[in-house]
């Protein structure tokens, strides 16, 4: 088995990384199951900047995306943290006050992003849903909800078809607790099962040109890496399944070194039709948001698109 059992792992690098990679339908799609929502495959996609600061504080979110003109924000959790609702909300707060709008001169409108915490593990600590209930003077109280999405309850075929791809490479820590419990050798054997599943799609996909080949090595690396960390805490009975699929991982034609996370000489071609394709998202997004008389200064900040070009644009 390929030794990385030491290197801690960046799990929101690895999402962001494959989101990047992804299409802007493949983000659609991926938008469209995380958060049971029904958005046409052609809709407007904008990767937003996940940095923001705020008097000397800097604050980095995990996943920013704007479809149309609505933002989703997800962040990725490796273990239960009673800090994780309040970090939420002021990741939110912050997003809301860069874009902010008067309404009136005496009013200010914040739209706060549609939130959602993803969990890669499971315990009976793991909440379904996370709250925050805001009581103010002479008003009445809001609750502020966060739904919590659990890798344990997805399977490799709702994963697949519900192209949640930037999810896969973590699902060796569905199984993570249950490898070392009585059953530690069958629940090897099921998890084999289900990767070799997985990397067999994977093949599919690039055959088909449905997803490059460096997307395929940014997805096989992340799941070597999840793999290698479950298996080396695991006290597994017998390993002889899970080493069999680390050797099939590794025979695997995109699989690259797997501390080298970055594909050599990607294809130019790709890459440029890409950074076209994530420019005419923007401008689109800055029709739209000109459309509504939106100042041009908050466009500029949504959209990062320079202000003269913006100025330029016909609604």
């Amino acid at each position: 088995m390929t030794e990385v059992q030491n290197e801690a792992i960046n799990f929101d690098g690895i999402v962001k990384e494959l989101l990047e990679e992804s299409s802007e339908k493949d983000v659609i799609r991926f938008i469209n199951t995380l958060y049971e929502e029904d958005f046409p495959l052609d809709s407007s996609v904008t990767r937003l900047a996940t940095e923001t600061n705020s008097q000397g504080e800097q604050r980095r979110s995990d996943i920013m995306i704007a479809i149309n003109e609505r933002v989703f924000h997800a962040e990725i959790q490796s273990s239960p943290d009673s800090d994780m609702v309040f970090r939420m909300f002021d990741y939110g707060y912050r997003h809301a006050l860069v874009h902010r709008k008067s309404v009136t001169i005496d009013t200010l409108e914040l739209d706060f992003p549609d939130p959602v915490v993803i969990y890669l593990r499971n315990s009976e600590k793991t909440p379904t849903t996370f709250t925050i209930n805001l009581n103010f003077p002479r008003n009445k109280a809001f609750s502020y909800k966060i739904p919590v999405k659990r890798i344990g309850d997805y399977t490799p075929d709702s994963l697949i078809n519900g192209s949640l791809y930037a999810l896969g490479p973590f699902y060796p820590m569905k199984y993570e607790k249950a490898l070392t419990g009585e059953h530690g050798k069958e629940i090897a054997q099921r998890l084999a099962d289900e990767l070799t599943l997985i990397l067999d799609w994977i093949d599919e996909k690039v055959e088909k040109g449905d997803i490059s080949k460096s997307y395929a090595a940014l997805f096989t690396n992340g799941l070597m890496k999840t793999m290698s960390k479950v298996t080396s805490k695991a006290k597994i009975v017998d390993k002889e399944a899970i080493d069999k699929v680390m050797e099939n991982v590794q025979t695997r034609r995109y699989v690259l070194d797997p501390l080298n996370w970055r594909e050599e000489g990607r294809e130019q071609g790709r890459e440029v039709g890409r950074e076209e394709g994530k420019t005419q998202s923007r401008l689109e997004t800055a029709r739209r948001m000109k459309r509504k008389n939106l100042p041009i200064e908050t466009i500029h900040e949504f959209t990062d698109l320079p202000i003269e070009e913006i100025q330029a644009l016909q609604p």
